[in-house]
């Protein structure tokens, strides 16, 4: 070998060299029946570098500090709902909602709502005539209030408690909704992430046969460059799904109530969509909870408007004395001796009735008959808005599906794809632009189907919420592309 031959190899050797650890840790993506390079091998040619131009390599995508694993039992979905529903602290503030509802519930089954009163009169004897007397008079006085009033009052907080119970169930959907679109972007970041793992080590271990090849021309110099920046960038991209799984985690374990991400993950399994037919939309429409809740809410104002009504009639007072003194005529209240009474104690009965002339509770009547109004325009807003959220959420169900329809050829005709594009050019009989032009095709194209089973995902939730019925788990056949 000249002279001007080993300079050059000195000079590809000192910039050229990537390592690729993360090929060589997971088995990279070689074929079927290849091995992969050794470990070790690359460890020992990256740390003969010891230069600038060595790029550091990020750990894998379910890898911890050390190396540890981190995620130890991946999360279906029905698991991950469960969880949320108990540790979620959003369940905490609804549920005292309907709680406070059922207290009041009690409360209006009470018989007596007003506490009675007690009275004590006394007279000392230098007060009176016959100063050898002492005049006094207890008398205790029980407000009873109208008894038509009992049964609108107990049917109007039924009413209450149960449209607060149905936006309790419904608020429950909801928080099921956000946990099963967060299990959806968790599980698209896990499969971005070991995408652009399988990418980078792909990138690198290229990169080392081109850099390793004797030829050492100017063209050969390119390549080998052109090798390194495509390696770099995937590692690049392999930083950015990492922060993207991360970010992923984190929203999923709030919405789990989790003080932390660490150890989440979650069953990526994927079911190819069934399309039920179209379901009878008017009749969903007055069975759902927001409608029935509306209903709850239309009854208890007319209950309560009733309430009112009958609040505006009299309220007896019902009360009893027990004293000593010739009180005669006049009764306790004036105090004037009869003549010729004695002082013995007696007992009286009083019946207190007020006139309704003036006051006859006519505001709050008024505001009875317009939270009656009120509630009628809320049911009727209620209706269409329910209406056109079934209408949305079954339209991006079906072109959700559709979507995946026009694209389920894509992961097996992908992984063939790859397999050859991987063969041709461990041969070298690809070149490396020809080589980054397939790759980044088969990563578009694994995105674009991974994307659309997240809006798959999506629209699933969106309906089982909108529809009242549970989302199905993430089971069965795998549709990755890169597995």
């Amino acid at each position: 070998m000249t002279r001007g031959k080993r300079q050059w190899r000195m000079i590809l050797r000192s910039f050229l060299w990537v390592p690729c650890a993360i090929a060589v840790a997971t088995g990279g993506m070689a074929p079927a029946g290849e091995p992969s390079p050794s470990p070790a091998g690359a460890v020992a040619k990256g740390e003969r570098v010891g230069s600038a131009s060595t790029v550091s390599v990020a750990p894998a995508c379910t890898d911890g500090p050390g190396g540890s694993t981190l995620v130890s039992h991946p999360l279906t979905l029905e698991e991950a709902q469960a969880e949320a529903r108990r540790y979620a602290p959003e369940v905490a503030a609804w549920l005292a909602g309907s709680v406070a509802a059922r207290q009041d519930l009690e409360d209006a089954r009470r018989r007596f709502r007003r506490d009675p009163s007690v009275a004590l009169i006394s007279k000392p004897p230098r007060f009176l005539q016959n100063q050898s007397d002492h005049l006094w008079d207890i008398s205790v006085s029980l407000p009873v209030g109208p008894v038509s009033a009992a049964e609108p009052r107990r049917n109007a907080a039924a009413r209450r408690a149960t449209q607060e119970a149905l936006e309790f169930s419904e608020r429950l959907a909801t928080l099921d909704e956000w946990v099963a679109r967060a299990v959806a972007d968790l599980a698209h970041a896990q499969r971005a992430c070991e995408r652009a793992r399988r990418l980078a080590g792909l990138a690198e271990e290229m990169a080392q046969r081109v850099v390793a090849r004797e030829n050492v021309a100017a063209a050969a110099l390119l390549e080998a460059d052109a090798a390194r920046y495509d390696a770099w960038s995937s590692q690049a991209h392999l930083v950015e799904a990492r922060a993207a799984l991360e970010q992923a985690r984190l929203r999923l374990a709030r919405l789990l109530g989790r003080e932390s991400p660490r150890g989440l993950g979650v069953d990526d399994a994927f079911v190819p969509p069934e399309i039920p037919k179209r379901p009878p939309i008017g009749q969903m429409v007055e069975s759902d909870r927001r409608v029935r809740s509306m209903r709850a809410a239309l009854d208890a104002a007319r209950e309560e408007l009733r309430l009112q009504e009958r609040l505006a009639r009299p309220a007896p007072i019902l009360g009893v004395s027990y004293g000593r003194g010739p009180w005669g005529f006049v009764g306790d209240y004036l105090g004037i001796p009869a003549e010729g009474a004695d002082s013995r104690p007696e007992v009286a009965f009083t019946l207190v009735v007020a006139l309704p002339l003036f006051q006859r509770n006519r505001e709050a009547r008024a505001r009875a008959k317009a939270g009656v109004a009120m509630a009628e325009a809320r049911l009727e807003i209620t209706r269409a808005d329910v209406r056109a959220d079934l209408e949305a959420a079954w339209v991006e169900l079906e072109q959700a599906a559709g979507r995946l329809e026009a694209l389920r050829e894509i992961p097996e005709t992908s992984r063939r794809d790859l397999e050859r594009v991987v063969e041709l050019s461990r041969a070298g009989m690809l070149s490396p632009e020809a080589r980054v032009h397939h790759l980044r095709t088969l990563e578009a194209a694994a995105e674009t189907f991974e994307e659309a089973v997240r809006r798959w995902r999506y629209a699933r939730a969106a309906w089982a919420r909108v529809a009242g019925s549970p989302a199905q788990s993430l089971d069965n056949d795998s549709g990755s592309i890169y597995q």
